[in-house]
């Protein structure tokens, strides 16, 4: 890849498709002697995620990565209670909540 940010965003991808209950991710990429047209000894790129959050409707912890891997794109809950979900609690919840609404 050309950008080491590119590096860093495909590691955290690759990293959350592994583990599905990570609570908090660190990546730093380091390049040395990067081509900034001039002397460089390095440079590097880190990002830095939590992925614990409240549910808030029953207030439990949960983990969310907030991308396609989210409850809301794998679960068999109709289509408009997803939508109803989504408009009332604008965030993911728990797993109890979420088999909850799926009845």
């Amino acid at each position: 890849r050309k950008l080491i940010e590119t590096v860093v965003h495909n590691i955290i991808r690759e990293i959350k498709k592994q583990f599905p209950n990570l609570m908090a991710l660190r990546v730093r990429v380091r390049k040395e002697h990067p081509p900034l047209g001039g002397r460089v000894d390095a440079t590097w790129v880190e990002e830095e995620s939590s992925f614990m959050s409240l549910c808030p409707r029953c207030g439990s912890p949960l983990v969310c990565y907030h991308d396609d891997t989210c409850w809301c794109r794998e679960n068999n809950i109709h289509p408009a209670t997803k939508e109803a979900i989504k408009k009332q609690f604008k965030t993911c919840l728990c797993a109890n909540c979420v088999r909850f609404f799926a009845g």
